[in-house]
């Protein structure tokens, strides 16, 4: 029994001692230290798309905060107006200029989204380019 616990004993530090001399497996080539010419640089800003700077459109983030306010304002107002189809209506507000797109069904709609969008704090003027949709047969 004695020569059985020996051998078993070899064998684990026999294994151990192994598995402590194995060495990391080295790259095919050395990798330089960082270069002023490899040395990451910081990314650059993002590019702006045309128009969406609020220095390149002469907007604040005030005044595109007050902008989008007043965007939501006029939609909710819209939606709620039972005499409108506001689904169809999209709302845009630069620097106060409610701008009304889209289609509806009646002149009469297209007077009543405008003058619900005029009726709103913050709208200083208001541009309707709605379509009325021929009517059916």
């Amino acid at each position: 029994m004695n020569v059985t616990h020996i051998a078993i004993t070899s064998a684990l530090l026999l294994a151990v001692a192994t598995g402590c001399r194995r060495e990391e497996p080295k790259p095919s080539e050395p990798i330089p230290p960082p270069t002023p010419q490899t040395a990451p640089q910081p990314a650059p800003p993002p590019a702006a798309s045309p128009g969406t700077s609020s220095s390149e459109s002469g907007r604040t983030a005030g005044q595109t905060i007050d902008d989008a306010t007043v965007t939501a304002k006029v939609k909710a107002a819209l939606l709620q107006a039972s005499d409108v189809k506001a689904t169809d209506i999209n709302v845009d507000t630069v620097k106060g200029t409610v701008t009304l797109k889209g289609s509806v069904e009646t002149q009469a709609q297209s007077d009543r989204a405008a003058s619900i969008a005029k009726g709103i704090e913050g709208v200083k003027n208001v541009q309707s380019t709605l379509m009325v949709k021929p009517a059916t047969k």
